[in-house]
């Protein structure tokens, strides 16, 4: 049985998510290094397991319609393969139905022997089945949809349904349930220290890569490739960082200039730390720290490969950090909401109990950095969610308790790229739909 090195290899990560609870983007990675897939392969098994984790609430509701009488037979095994193939055959355009069902059965044959037979069954009952709940694909789809139907359309728990809503309202919140179900953009920035956009652009093109500039950012460039990043010629010699346009909205947003003691409470994997360090010219001095070896390590190997020379990293809990700093940036550990786009199963793994976990030892690292801040120093708070409980309610709890620190306005360019600025001063939201990237919460504190 000859069963496509893709599927092969999106049925192994997909089950594996969900049987081991392993880490969806870990588990893709390290698959498609193990196995040395082709550039086709590689990029339809990313397809298979982003699109099967994105879409398994309305995948699993389409299996429980078409196997009423059989669901006994729905080992984990057979799911994984049946939504691969329902995923493939309702969503997507291009894959002919018989690749599809001759390599899921061919794939039951391997893993589930005798359920062979009922995957076909199913989905050539699919195949037939001119009506069913259809998912919400173009935003146009939004309009007059309630939002539990939202919900159940664009394959949300309705515990995050409801969520969103009471932080962003019934609107916002369906089209930002949209905006997560979007591919990412792939955005890189360029260093800046070592050469120009225009000079990344040309070194791109030559190389096939299909790019255009960012709109508010002078560094960031779109590519529209199937290029694996660290492959093009350039990121050895540390010419740019693979970011999306929103965090690199967030390091301008701390307003750092060269010579200024500068803290990453939560640097790693590095991006917005290399970032602060391009911007100040590679003239400030900048400590980054975080909680894991492994990840103060990823940071070195970045700033190293970028050249930059101003970044001092630590292993160590933000909450016992020492010195004082003229900016601090607290990345807060969060429940991530805003980076389901790159990240899908975290719409089944993060829980209402977690989230309510997390806004403890964010209190806890708020009350840490407040102390180290400088007078007339920055205290700029980021989370990658959409939760009104990690972010504005945390910020206010935070006043409450921190008499010495103001809010800190956002200028006509800033204000231009955030939601809700208008509203709260200091305080902004970039949502997902913004830039097909992830979704940030930030707010920019002043100490007296």
């Amino acid at each position: 049985m000859t069963v496509a090195p893709a599927r092969r290899c999106a049925f192994s990560v997909l089950y594996d998510v969900e049987s081991k609870k392993s880490y969806s983007h870990l588990a893709l990675h390290t698959a498609l290094k193990d196995q040395s897939l082709s550039k086709d392969d590689a990029s339809l098994c990313t397809e298979l397991v982003h699109g099967v984790l994105l879409w398994r609430r309305l995948l699993d509701e389409w299996i429980k319609t078409l196997t009423k009488s059989s669901r006994s037979k729905v080992t984990l095994e057979v799911k994984t393969i049946l939504r691969m193939g329902l995923y493939q055959l309702r969503l997507l355009q291009k894959i002919p139905d018989y690749a599809v069902l001759s390599d899921a059965v061919d794939l039951s044959k391997i893993h589930q022997p005798k359920a062979a037979g009922f995957v076909n069954a199913v989905l050539r009952g699919a195949q037939r089945q001119k009506t069913y709940e259809k998912p919400l694909l173009s935003f146009a789809d939004l309009q007059g949809i309630s939002l539990i139907e939202a919900a159940r359309r664009l394959s949300f728990a309705e515990w995050m349904a409801h969520h969103l809503a009471k932080t962003l309202g019934e609107e916002t919140a369906i089209e930002v349930m949209w905006g997560l179900n979007q591919k990412a953009q792939r955005a890189f920035r360029v260093n800046r220290l070592r050469l120009s956009r225009d000079q990344l652009f040309t070194l791109f093109q030559e190389q096939g890569v299909e790019v255009h500039a960012s709109a508010i950012n002078d560094e960031g460039i779109y590519a529209t490739h199937r290029h694996v990043a660290q492959q093009l010629i350039g990121y050895d010699r540390g010419l740019y960082t693979l970011q999306g346009e929103s965090s690199m909205l967030v390091a301008k947003l701390l307003r750092a200039k060269p010579n200024m003691d500068i803290l990453d409470a939560c640097a790693a994997p590095g991006g917005k730390t290399t970032h602060i360090a391009e911007l100040t010219e590679d003239a400030a001095c900048i400590t980054a720290i975080d909680l894991h070896e492994h990840r103060t390590t990823m940071i070195q190997q970045q700033a190293q490969r970028l050249g930059l020379q101003s970044i001092h990293c630590e292993t160590m809990d933000a909450r016992h950090v020492t010195g004082q700093f003229d900016r601090i940036l607290l990345d807060a550990p969060c429940s991530g909401i805003g980076t389901i786009a790159r990240k899908p199963d975290l719409k089944w793994t993060m829980t209402a109990d977690k989230v309510k976990a997390l806004v403890l030892l964010q209190e806890q690292l708020l009350d840490a950095c407040a102390t180290h801040v400088k007078s007339g120093g920055v205290l700029l708070y980021t989370t990658c969610t959409m939760s009104a409980y990690e972010n504005e309610r945390q910020i206010g709890h935070f006043l409450e308790k921190h008499p010495e620190f103001t809010m800190l306005d956002f200028d006509e360019f800033e204000r231009a790229h955030l939601h809700y600025a208008e509203k709260a001063k200091g305080i902004g939201w970039i949502l997902p739909q913004d830039f097909f990237g992830d979704g940030f919460f930030v707010a920019r504190m002043q100490r007296r």
